[in-house]
């Protein structure tokens, strides 16, 4: 069973098989790579290590002898963390110095190591799970071979792993934003939440797949799949603040159905406005101390922009006739745009300049008559 086959996948299986099989040695593992008797002592201890683990795999799944079908088993075993008991006393013999084993064989962490390393693969180049069968794929990369369904029971993990992070993170009040798209006859949404923790924005990601009901798209079917995707989190909406989404009509109906505040993607202040109404008396008089402090801003400015002209300035005596100089113009305006006009003749400009006389003389500050 443990022996090396010829081609790559049970060179593969095998070399898994006997990283598990080292676990089984309790009574230690010792080879000298330069002694004429290394050979012999790996067949020794293979078929040792070989006996212990049908034994421990017989008590589980009898009559089972193909490395592929044993490594199921001991898989499956150390996913459930029944190995956790044996993997402790091959690491005390290790610490310990019994067990002393210089071959690269691959090892529990090194399965671990290599099960990310494919999923990294997979999730950042956004490809398929069945891009770890690929033949290509195989040839070209260093990792070794695994099947589509131990990717599969990976994602799976790492997916319960992040649902309990965020659920444990989650606020008992916090908002949703939801987006959705149709890609050929499926309708997609995705939920994102947006809370603070420690002063600190956080919007993870928590449902991204095809509604719940595909043949409808209305507000409820939305509404279901927000309570199912709360669900996974231990929460309910009553524990959203405001929803929020791109679809002004969806945005108003949820609201309406759900009881929580929309807050319409082209304006943020419907929702926060309903928060703040308790506290409508605070909020007055921080409105008086920033427009205060905005006061006092403008005026560092024009403080800054006063001392540089300060010598041009008028005295506050020379102010006032100063001021009715601005309304000697407007007398005129009306006068100058008509003789612009393109229409205007000689008799009409002639009017006009005679009219001139007959308004009031204006004084002009400084003039001596």
């Amino acid at each position: 069973m443990w022996q090396v086959g010829a081609d790559r996948k049970k060179k593969s299986e095998a070399k898994l098989v006997v990283g598990f099989m080292k676990l089984f040695l309790h009574d230690g593992l010792e080879l000298d790579l330069i002694a004429p008797s290394y050979h012999g002592d790996v067949l020794r201890f293979g078929s040792l290590a070989e006996q212990h683990v049908l034994s421990f795999v017989h008590d589980i799944a009898p009559n089972i002898r193909s490395s592929g079908s044993v490594l199921y088993v001991l898989r499956e075993q150390h996913r459930i963390g029944a190995l956790n008991i044996i993997i402790g006393l091959f690491n005390a013999k290790v610490a310990q110095g019994g067990i002393k084993d210089p071959t690269p064989i691959q090892n529990v962490a090194t399965i671990a190591t290599n099960l990310h390393a494919w999923v990294q693969w997979i999730v950042e180049r956004n490809q398929p799970f069945s891009e770890v069968e690929n033949p290509l794929t195989r040839n070209i990369s260093r990792l070794t071979p695994i099947r589509v369904k131990a990717l599969k029971a990976a994602m799976d993990k790492v997916t319960r792993n992040v649902e309990a992070k965020i659920a444990a993170e989650l606020p008992d009040v916090f908002g949703i934003c939801s987006d959705g798209w149709t890609d050929g006859s499926k309708h997609f949404c995705a939920i994102f939440a947006t809370y603070g923790v420690a002063n600190v924005r956080h919007t993870p990601l928590l449902a991204m797949s095809p509604l719940l009901k595909p043949d409808s798209m209305d507000t409820d079917a939305y509404i279901a799949f927000i309570e199912e995707t709360l669900g996974l989190y231990g929460k309910e909406l009553a524990n959203l603040a405001f929803v929020t989404g791109d679809n002004c009509f969806t945005n108003v109906s949820m609201a309406a159905k759900t009881g929580a505040p929309r807050m319409p993607s082209w304006s943020s202040n419907l929702a926060l406005k309903a928060f703040l109404v308790p506290y409508e008396s605070d909020m007055v008089f921080i409105r008086a101390v920033m427009k205060r402090l905005g006061d006092f801003a403008q005026l560092e400015n024009l403080r800054a922009t006063v001392s540089g002209v300060r010598d041009l300035l008028l005295l506050s005596g020379q102010n006032t006739p100063v001021k009715k100089l601005f309304d000697v113009p407007e007398q005129f305006e009306s006068v100058t745009k008509q003789l612009q006009a393109e229409d205007l003749d000689m008799a009409d400009a002639r009017t006009m300049f005679h009219g001139l006389p007959a308004a009031p003389n204006v004084a002009i500050s400084g003039s001596e008559r």
